[in-house]
Order: structure tokens, then sequence, then C-alpha cells
């Protein structure tokens, strides 16, 4: 019986899907509305890449995003937070409901916030998309929250991203994706990260996240591969932590 027991808890441990899927998209503060859009037209007018939304003003927040292969870099006017530094990261849940329980489960506290209402895929009002804040990963640096979004209506964008993407080639440097972000952790944070995603997973996430001592807790950089970096150097503001590299 023993046996039998221990091979049913095998089983549905592997059978388990983590509660979180990936990293969707990464939040750069950004000083002002004017300068959002150079930013902007940098990303996608010098060095190629594909706009994933305009700069415009959603009422409570005002942002413009760029597709990076494997996620969305969402420069955000934040007047407050040092300019062009990494303030967000949003994790795309597996299924709301079962994902918030399981992170519970696992001692992080998973608090709803307002969802994102407009026209759907088949232009009725509904919800686009709904945030839940990370308390225990958040600081007056940086925060991590989670971010679903209706696959109905996300389906079409991502597709079209995908392709301007390949039409582009990536852009002048050859954009592949991002390949890597370090984030700096004290302990208390460690733990929780760990709560979010498990430690053994870190490494297979795409884009992998590589964790590093410290007494803050920050995102250092954001490391995107590239098939000629060189041709992106000097292109993007120093202060902002986008490394592009073979």
């Amino acid at each position: 019986m023993k046996m039998l027991a221990a091979i049913v808890l095998i089983v549905a441990s592997v059978a388990a899907e983590p509660p979180i899927i990936r990293v969707d998209h990464v939040i750069v503060a950004m000083p002002s509305v004017e300068e959002t859009k150079r930013l902007h037209r940098i990303f996608t007018a010098t060095l190629g890449l594909p706009t994933a939304w305009p700069v415009q003003d959603y009422g409570s927040f005002a942002s413009g995003g760029v597709h990076l292969g494997n996620l969305n870099l969402e420069l955000m006017v934040s007047p407050k937070a040092e300019p062009h530094t990494i303030v967000g990261l949003a994790f795309e849940p597996r299924d709301t409901g079962k994902a918030y329980e399981e992170l519970r489960k696992r001692g992080l506290k998973v608090v709803e916030e307002a969802s994102f209402l407009g026209p759907g895929s088949d232009g009725v009002k509904t919800e686009l998309w709904r945030n839940a804040a990370l308390p225990q990963l958040k600081n007056e640096n940086v925060e991590m929250f989670l971010c679903k979004y209706d696959s109905k209506w996300i389906a079409p964008y991502a597709a079209h991203w995908q392709g301007a993407m390949a039409e582009s080639r990536g852009g002048v440097a050859g954009v592949i994706g991002v390949s890597e972000i370090e984030i700096m952790l004290p302990q208390p944070q460690r733990r929780w990260l760990a709560s979010l995603i498990e430690p053994e997973n870190t490494a297979a996430f795409h884009p992998r996240l590589k964790i590093v001592d410290g007494r803050t807790f920050q995102v250092l950089s954001l490391v995107v591969k590239c098939r000629a970096p060189e041709k992106a150097d000097g292109v993007l503001p120093e202060k902002l932590a986008v490394k592009f590299s073979r």
C-alpha cells in the first residue's frame, strides 16, 4: 500500500501543472508621454521592431508597447519612478481561479484588482484583461504581478506580433527574443518568488530568470538575444537596462 501511495503521489505531482506559464510583459518607467513616444520610435523606427500597441492614454495609465519576440516591452508613463528603469514584471497565470488558489496554498498573497473592459473579438464589451497584485513581490522600485488576457481577444494580436516579427526578421539587429531577465532579490523575496515559480523550473522559463543576491529588490537587466547585436549599440538610452547579445 505504501508503494501504491508513493506512485499515486508521483503521478499527481507530474500531472500537476505549474500555476504560472511565463513572463508576459516587462514594464519600463517613462517620465512623460513625449519621452515615451520618442523611445517607442527608437524601438520601432530605428531598430525596426514591431509595435505591440501605439503610445496612448487609457485613462488610468498611458503607455506604448514593443514586441521583442517572446514578450512585450511596455513603456509606461510613471513620473514618480526613476526614468528608464524596469518597474514591473507581469506573469501569465495558467488559469486565474486555479492559479490563485494554488499560489495561496503556497503562502503567496494574491490580491485581485479591477479588470480592464473594452470591446471583445465580437465587438461586445467584455473583460479584456485582469491583473492580480502579489504584495510580497513588490517594493518601492518594482513589482511582480499576474496578468491574464481574454484568449479570444488577444489571439489575433499575438498572431500579428509574431507575423510582424518574422517579416522584419527581428529588425536591424535580428532580434530573436528575450533570453534572460536578471533580478536582484533579498532573501525574503527569494522565498516568495520560489512560491511563484519552482526554483528547479527557473532556468526552463523563457526568458530565463537569473536571480542574484542583494539587499534590495530590483530588475537589473533584460538580455535580448540577437543575430547582430552590434547594430543596436548606442541606440538606446544608457540607463535603460536592455542588453543586446548573441
